[in-house]
């Protein structure tokens, strides 16, 4: 308690100091990372807390460092000064160490990407923001920052010595998800957000995305595969080795490899129908050519039922390798006899 009062005063020297509570421990390599909650009242604010972290690395307090806070002013120490506190927390828990019995085993947990290096003169700050109607479930590894909620509307500051990235772990639109944050270069740790350093959780249907709130060219979209930001505000671009499925939309943010080949049909399968319909014949395409209608239903593609197939199937089937050929039997409009197309992928 006399060390979490002290810790206090270094984070608000004109606040009162109220109690300590244990928040977590997070098991890293070689130790853990233990978060006390420290409240206090604020003059200003009211009721205020912060989180300290200590981080114990092969049996010692190798660090100390401040988690989340409460506040409209965040803790406002520097490190150095914040270290003089690690020597009374050492002896501490050297001192009840002693009193325990020994302690299991550490756990250490599997490695987490590593995020590129960075300049470590320099000073980086980012924001997440979950902009969702939902909490949000994230973890920030860079900053040994555990798996959180957050709320919607709810703001967290992170900073880091260096201007290398910050690697942010959650359940993106295909699973887990590795977003990795430049964050803004800073002279000082920052008082408040701004747009520039802030990274805002969206969604789309069930999937959450993670996307910077400023434009950064080559940032991947949140939902997308292959597609990142162009160098035009509001546009988009396939990375390298790969093209745009629809060269006449590039807006369907649809992109698939060089190498694949397709016959410029748009397909769909509609509510109580067997066989997919053709919605659209792209223009100069090997479909186009051969005088293939929209409205038409696709019956076998290369001698394959596609009865009973989803549409994903059925478009994985019209695409291969370039100069490549598809037969395809359809139904034209209005016809009752099939007739059979060989194609030629482009």
């Amino acid at each position: 308690d006399s060390v979490a009062k002290t810790v206090f005063f270094y984070a608000w020297p004109t606040d009162t100091y109220d109690s300590v509570e244990f928040g977590s421990v997070g098991l890293q390599k070689g130790g853990a990372d233990v978060t006390f909650v420290i409240h206090g009242t604020s003059w200003l604010e009211g009721k205020v807390w912060t989180e300290v972290v200590l981080e114990i690395r092969n049996g010692e307090i190798s660090n100390l460092r401040w988690g989340r806070y409460h506040a409209l002013i965040p803790p406002g120490t520097t490190l150095t000064k914040l270290g003089q506190a690690v020597s009374s927390l050492a002896a501490e828990y050297d001192k009840q160490r002693a009193q325990t019995a020994p302690a299991p085993p550490v756990y250490t947990p599997p490695a987490v990407p590593s995020a590129p290096p960075g300049n470590p003169t320099a000073l980086s700050a980012m924001c997440l923001e979950n902009t969702t109607s939902d909490p949000v479930g994230y973890s920030v590894p860079s900053e040994h920052s555990d798996y959180q909620s957050l709320s919607t509307g709810q703001r967290w500051m992170f900073w880091h010595a260096g201007s290398g990235p910050f690697t942010v772990l959650f359940s993106g639109a295909n699973g887990p998800a590795t977003f990795f944050a430049p964050g803004q270069t800073v002279g000082a740790k920052p008082n408040s957000c701004t747009d520039a350093m802030t990274y805002d959780f969206i969604k789309s249907g069930e999937a959450i995305g993670l996307q910077p709130r400023t434009w950064i060219v080559g940032t991947a979209h949140p939902f997308m595969a292959n597609v990142v930001r162009a160098s035009s505000e509001g546009q988009w671009t396939c990375v390298s080795g790969y093209k745009w499925a629809d060269a006449d939309d590039a807006q369907n943010l649809t992109c698939i490899s060089r190498d694949t080949g397709l016959v410029g049909l748009d397909l769909r399968i509609d509510a109580g129908e067997i066989y997919p319909t053709v919605v659209s014949v792209r223009r100069n395409t090997p479909a186009a050519q051969a005088g293939i209608q929209p409205g038409s239903h696709i019956v076998q593609l290369d001698g394959v039922s596609t009865r009973g197939l989803t549409i994903d199937q059925v478009v994985a089937r019209t695409r291969g390798a370039i100069n490549t050929t598809l037969q395809i039997m359809l139904i034209p409009p209005a016809a009752t006899q099939t007739e059979v197309f060989r194609l030629t992928r482009q």
